[in-house]
């Protein structure tokens, strides 16, 4: 039993064991060896021509669509169906004038004030001392003049 796990931890691949003392197995040896002698003093050309062999590509993709030469090929433009445009209706606000409108000035400098304030005078069209701007008259703009109204004044 204990010569059978010896068999097992032996690989496959390996030669068989043999006994130098009989004749008929040193005489298989010496045949044997010959052959792997010439394999080891084969030419190393041998050994650089068998390179990893690449993966076989289809014929159809390796083909190139040849073109005319001293000219390119005008770029295909694709061509959308598109429906015809409507225009928006937007809200109407009455023609701006002085009358219809609020007249802004800045007359301080928005230095050391608060980003939020400085990016409210930028919707406003302000930003520099001296700087006026007719705008309309609705909630939104005249929400922003009463939280700017220390820097900005209202021209009448």
């Amino acid at each position: 039993m204990a010569e059978d796990k010896e068999k097992k931890k032996t690989p496959a691949k390996a030669a068989p064991k043999t006994s130098t003392a009989s004749k008929g197995a040193a005489a298989t040896a010496a045949q044997v060896a010959p052959k792997k002698a010439a394999a080891a003093t084969a030419p190393k050309e041998s050994v650089v021509a068998a390179a990893p062999k690449k993966k076989a590509v289809p014929v159809a993709s390796k083909e190139k669509v040849k073109k005319p030469e001293g000219k390119r090929a005008a770029p295909v433009k694709k061509v959308a169906v598109q429906k015809p445009a409507q225009p928006k209706e937007k809200k109407s606000h009455p023609p701006l004038t002085p009358e219809t409108g609020v007249v802004v000035e800045q007359y301080t400098s928005s230095i050391r004030q608060p980003h939020t304030q400085l990016s409210q005078l930028k919707s406003l069209g302000l930003g520099r001392i001296g700087k006026s701007k007719l705008l309309p008259k609705i909630p939104s703009v005249l929400k922003l003049i009463e939280k700017l109204k220390h820097l900005v004044r209202i021209k009448k």
